[in-house]
C-alpha cells in the first residue's frame, strides 16, 4: 500500500463526501484553522459558523513511512462522536477496518473511496472513549490489501488523553 497525503479526515470528508450527502447552499465562509499537538495525536480544528475540531494520529507502516491515519470528531457539533480511518486505495473494501485498543476491537465501515484514498468510520461509544483515554499500550489497526492480506499498523495512543480533554473543552 502507498502512503498518502494526511490531511485530516473530518475536513476532507466535509470537504469532499458530505456535500454528496447533504445538499447546503450558502455563501463560503472564510476558515481559519489551528492544529496543537499532544504526543502522538494532534488537535486540529477550524473555524466555521461554530468552531469544529477532530484528533488525528498518523499510522506509519513498519518501513516508517506514512500510512493511514485515525481521526476521532464529529461530522457536525451536534453529532454523534466517530472515530474514522482515511487509507490508501488497493485496499479490500468487504473488511473494513478493525481498530482494536484496551480490550475493546471497533469495525470501521468503508464509506467511501476517493483519489485522496478510502475513508470508514464508525460511532465511539462514551464507555469506549473513556477507556481510550487511560492510553493504552500495543493498540493496533487491521486492514486488509487489495489481495486480502492483512495489514497491521501499530497505534500509539501516547497524548491521546490529553489532546481529548482539550477538544472537549473548545466545543
Amino acid at each position: 500500500m502507498a502512503p498518502f497525503d494526511t490531511e485530516g479526515a473530518i475536513f476532507m470528508f466535509n470537504r469532499l463526501i458530505l456535500p454528496a450527502f447533504l445538499l447546503l447552499a450558502g455563501p463560503a465562509l472564510a476558515q481559519e484553522r489551528t492544529q496543537a499537538n499532544y504526543g502522538d495525536w494532534a488537535l486540529r480544528c477550524e473555524s466555521r459558523p461554530q468552531r469544529q475540531c477532530e484528533l488525528a494520529t498518523v499510522l506509519n507502516n513498519a518501513e516508517g513511512r506514512p500510512q493511514a491515519q485515525l481521526i476521532v470528531g464529529r461530522l457536525h457539533n451536534a453529532g454523534p462522536l466517530l472515530l474514522m480511518a482515511h487509507v490508501p486505495l488497493n485496499v479490500h473494501l468487504p473488511a473494513g477496518i478493525r481498530v482494536e485498543a484496551a480490550g475493546q476491537s471497533f469495525t470501521l465501515a468503508y464509506q467511501r473511496c476517493l483519489a485522496a484514498g478510502c475513508f470508514a468510520m464508525a460511532e465511539l461509544p462514551d464507555a469506549a472513549l473513556a477507556q481510550l483515554r487511560s492510553e493504552p499500550p500495543g493498540a493496533r489497526m487491521v486492514l486488509q490489501d487489495a489481495a486480502r492480506q492483512p495489514v497491521t499498523l501499530n497505534l500509539s495512543m501516547s497524548g491521546f488523553g490529553r489532546a481529548q480533554a482539550a477538544m472537549s473543552s473548545r466545543r
